[in-house]
């Protein structure tokens, strides 16, 4: 990560099966933000005129021990983990985020809220997590956002009232929805219908 600081070639942070715990998250941070950036570094982003981070991905980034001891790491760890989440959201200099098979807490749900204030962010991609009792809180965040394009939320162990609240509550802007692996049934039809309906839209 450190090295990775003034590195302009890169433009994705892939981070796959990582313990966060504090100096992991204090250096992605760094790296995300572009803390100690060189002067030439932060010209290069500004010739960009773009996010600075073309995809940030988070893959299976949950701590997890099996040994009683190790409970309490396990819920520091996902305060930081909560905390990298909400730095990206707040920053903003990322297109695309993807987050896949990460354990959601309450904690995770509320911290999408902060969704409806991103600007760069064009595609969020949601994969192997249970969004059943995040929906209310990520449809606020999500329903007044004015950026995200692309939404996916795949294999999300959606029922249909939860699938439908997601479907009734999407960004205007949308372009590409894709809901595979979730039971879409009678509310979700009608809310997607309903979209697809919609002639201000350009829904596909």
């Amino acid at each position: 990560l450190e090295r990775a600081m003034n590195d302009i070639t890169k433009l994705s942070i892939f981070c796959k099966q990582v313990h966060f715990d504090q100096d992991v998250a204090a250096n992605f941070l760094k790296l995300m933000r572009g803390d100690g950036r060189s002067w030439e570094a932060i010209a290069v982003d500004i010739l960009r005129q773009k996010a600075r981070w073309d995809s940030i991905v988070l893959e299976e980034c949950s701590s997890q021990n099996d040994d009683a001891q190790h409970i309490q790491s396990d819920l520091d760890n996902e305060e930081y983990l909560n905390l990298v989440l909400a730095h990206i959201l707040a920053v903003d200099n990322c297109a695309y985020l993807h987050l896949s098979n990460f354990i959601w807490s309450k904690h995770t749900a509320w911290t999408m809220q902060a969704l409806m204030f991103s600007k760069s962010l064009q595609k969020l991609q949601l994969d192997l997590i249970d969004l059943t009792f995040a929906v209310p809180m990520l449809v606020r965040g999500l329903k007044p956002n004015t950026s995200i394009k692309c939404l996916i939320a795949s294999r999300c162990g959606l029922q249909d009232g939860p699938l439908g609240e997601l479907l009734e509550n999407l960004p205007h802007q949308l372009e590409e929805l894709r809901i595979f692996g979730n039971k879409c049934r009678a509310r979700g039809l009608a809310a997607v219908t309903g979209a697809l309906a919609d002639k201000s839209r350009n829904l596909k």
